[in-house]
């Protein structure tokens, strides 16, 4: 890594909300130039789905991503959408931000709150089990307004401190506004960016799928083709009136240059579909290179490998980062692929990010170890 720091992707309080189900939830995360991240998680964790929110596949319903310094994305909840969200920060990209949304004293609030339910609980369980045993009817009133008066004697020792820290929650508001300004050019405002997938790729973010998505009918030369002309240099009517074959001919010297590269320039006459899953998945990892890509975004790049594959892959991965220049974010399953190569980790659950930090953080993670990781019996 660069021994300047240099953020390349800031995901800030993403959210996918479809209909009622929240799919990511307020997730953020940064990612430095040269490293490889990975992002890891159960299935269903919602992993692919924060990869199409920032390659442009969906519109997040809440939440702001950065790309080098610039925004790229950012929406907030609208029309039907702003009555059924259900994720937090639902003014945060509005005109209607009031700062009242300090995590360490909302976080504070919650367990106050959850304290206060559970005593009040505690009491009407203990009355309930009374209630059960007692049959005269004058007892039995008695201890229901016996068990009113203890759970307002709960609430009410609990009404101080909760003020305090609404006062607090107030106080700090100013604060809060004048950090989301510092943080996002565009607070305080309802814009909305929402650029299409090729508008992405044409900043500089690259991405290979989970499911293999080459066009398996062309060959494996043309298939590097296709991506070398989102940069080329032509319009229509020098492509209609074949006035670009000097652009044509760097872009297939390049292409095939890639190939060799890669070790698949043997078989760039081949169709697409007819090669082996591992070559398929080394062919899409070239095309997305072809998009000269700063973020390279690879969604369970050793799905379907052996041990061996795996860490040859891994390897790869390592001499791509430093011949192209590039960092990398990653879903895997493979851990031990994601322990030895990767620099971060982030890890969600249920679209929740539970962890963060280097493997050897992660990996002792109590969290992690129950969502996900389990224990070795």
């Amino acid at each position: 890594m660069s021994e300047n720091v240099e953020n390349v992707l800031r995901m800030e309080n993403v959210t996918m909300q479809f209909g009622g189900v929240v799919a990511v939830s307020n997730l953020s995360l940064e990612v430095n130039r040269g490293e490889i991240v990975a992002l890891i998680g159960p299935n269903g964790a919602g992993k692919t789905t924060a990869f199409n929110c920032v390659t442009g596949v969906y519109q997040p319903t809440n939440g702001r991503i950065e790309f080098m310094g610039q925004t790229i994305v950012r929406n907030h909840p609208s029309g039907k959408m702003a009555k059924e969200y259900l994720g937090e920060n639902a003014k945060r990209y509005t005109t209607d931000y009031d700062g009242l949304d300090d995590p360490d004293t909302l976080a504070a609030l919650a367990e106050l709150d959850a304290k206060c339910a559970a005593e009040a609980a505690a009491a009407e369980d203990a009355v309930v089990r009374q209630l059960d045993a007692e049959k005269d009817e004058e007892k039995r009133k008695a201890l229901y307004a016996g068990a009113e008066a203890k759970k307002a004697e709960i609430e009410s020792a609990y009404a101080q401190p909760r003020a305090e820290l609404l006062n607090r929650l107030n106080e700090r508001a100013a604060d809060r506004i004048e950090l989301v300004r510092s943080m996002d050019p565009y607070a305080m405002t309802n814009r909305v960016f929402a650029p299409t997938p090729d508008k992405i790729t044409y900043l500089g973010i690259a991405r290979t799928f989970q499911n293999i998505r080459l066009f398996s009918a062309l060959s494996v030369l043309d298939n590097v083709l296709i991506a070398k002309h989102m940069r080329a240099k032509q319009n229509v009517f020098s492509a209609t009136l074949r006035l670009n074959r000097k652009e044509e001919r760097r872009m297939r010297e390049e292409a095939v240059a890639l190939l060799e590269e890669q070790n698949l320039a043997h078989l760039k006459d081949e169709i697409a579909g007819s090669l082996p899953y591992g070559i398929q998945r080394r062919l899409e990892i070239a095309r997305a290179l072809a998009t000269n890509p700063k973020l390279l975004l690879l969604d369970e790049p050793a799905a379907g490998m052996n041990p061996q594959e795996t860490q040859e892959l891994g390897e790869y991965i390592v001499k791509l980062r430093r011949e192209h220049d590039l960092t990398i974010l990653m879903i895997e399953h493979h851990m031990d692929l994601v322990m030895q190569f990767s620099d971060r980790i982030y890890v969600i659950d249920f679209g929740k990010l539970i962890s963060a930090g280097t493997p050897d953080v992660v990996k002792a993670d109590k969290r992690v170890i129950d969502a996900y990781l389990g224990v070795v019996e």
